[in-house]
This record gives structure tokens, sequence and C-alpha cells, in this order.
């Protein structure tokens, strides 16, 4: 579907245009602005997200800190958010590397770790600091190898995909083009001073609803240590067993 098709569906969606009719130049480039805004105000809600891949990135030794982005570190798009990680270790036998769990932690677990410039081997905890236009990826401990360099592998989210200019020919999973539609139609209704049918807006909240029920991810039930534990005390703040 291009940009310029949705914007003639979604103005015939809200009365502006009748059968037959096309936009002007002026109004496909105004709602050509809008098309490409909501889509990435969409790629902030985690369940309009469709894609979670990972990546691999070379870890370098007594490095803690590496940009992820354009030109950074890791030169490649900069994700939103990190659902997932692990250390691959090189493997020369057949079956590749070792993949080892990294616990992504918050922003509060990262500031609770007391010796932040411990070193290992290779790290097990990260935390992601969502800078703008870089982003920063902390690992810990900070990673000491002399051989075979390990890497990490990031599951990230994609952001959608924006149109590059009207007639541009993108593709999206199912209930997508419905969705970008009469959202949009929504989005630029005010423009054209009309108000959209009660169908027109019932339809763009189910075709979005319908999608983030496709896109939300399985969840593990898990019991939280505080109540596995009964021997050690808990840190609330760290989600872990407390140390001394």
């Amino acid at each position: 579907m291009t940009a310029q098709d949705i914007i003639a569906r979604s103005l015939k969606h809200i009365g502006v245009l009748s059968q037959g009719e096309t936009p002007t130049a002026e109004e496909a480039q105004d709602c050509f602005v809008s098309l490409n805004q909501m889509i990435e105000l969409w790629t902030l809600e985690r369940l309009m997200i469709y894609v979670v891949a990972p990546d691999i990135y070379p870890l370098v030794a007594n490095q803690q800190v590496y940009t992820l982005g354009a030109g950074g570190d890791w030169n490649a798009e900069r994700p939103l958010a990190i659902e997932q990680a692990n250390v691959m270790l090189p493997n020369p036998g057949p079956n590749g590397p070792t993949r080892l769990p990294v616990r992504v932690l918050t922003q509060v677990e990262w500031g609770s770790i007391m010796l932040q410039g411990t070193p290992s081997t290779w790290p097990d905890r990260l935390w992601y600091e969502t800078t703008f236009p870089l982003g920063r990826v902390h690992v810990w401990p900070i990673p000491q190898f002399s051989s075979s360099a390990p890497s990490l592998e990031l599951f990230t989210r994609k952001a959608l995909s924006q149109f590059p200019d009207l007639f541009t020919d993108l593709v999206f999973p199912p209930g997508y083009a419905m969705a970008i539609e009469y959202n949009l139609g929504l989005l630029v209704a005010p423009s054209f001073g009309v108000t959209p049918s009660e169908l027109v807006a019932g339809w763009a909240v189910e075709s979005k609803a319908r999608i983030k029920v496709q896109n939300a991810p399985m969840v593990d039930m898990r019991v939280d240590d505080a109540l596995r534990n009964h021997d050690r005390p808990f840190n609330w703040l760290t989600g872990e067993p407390y140390t001394r």
C-alpha cells in the first residue's frame, strides 16, 4: 500500500472525498506528514510493534559502556527497548556458540549494584540507558578476556516503517492497513472541519485492539524470589536475595 492510497481512502472514510475523487497535492502532503507522525507515535506503543528480533554485537575487553545507534560503537538502529539479551561464547564445535542469559536491569536495579567496576570473564547483566540520538548499553561485570571475544545478542523492538514518499509501496502484516486508514481519518478530520462517524471511530479503535491482541507477548509464570527464599533476607530494590 502507498501513502497516496491510504490518504485517499482515509479521506473517503470521513466524508472529505467522494467516490472517484482524489486529494489535492496540498491535502495529500499535509496528510502525509500526519501519517508518518502517527506511525512514529505507534512505535512507542509496545503492542503495536510486531517484530522483536535479535542482533549480535561485539564485546570489547575492559569496556563497560557501548553506544548503540547510527554512528555509535554498535552502528545500528537505536532500539526503543531491549527485551532480552544473551552472551554468545565462541564455540568451535558443530553446534555453534554457547548462549548464556543476560539479565536486563531497570535503572533502579542498575543503580543498586554496589561495585559497578567489578571485572569478570563476561557480563551477566545489562542496563539500557535510552539516551538520544545514541542509546547507551551498560554491561556488568566488565568483560575481560584475552583470546576469543564473546558477543552480546540483543532482542530489541523494531520500529514501524514510515513512508518515504507518497508513492512507495510498503507492506505491513494483516490488519495494519485498516488500522492505519481509519486512525489517520480520525487524526486529520479536525483539519478538514469534519466529525468522523461513530462507525469510523469504532473501527479505528477496534482495528488497533485486534493488532494489540495479536502482538501481545506470552508471559512466563514465575514465583517471586521473596516467596521462595525464606532463609535469606530479600532486597526489594534489586529483586534478589540480600547479600552482605
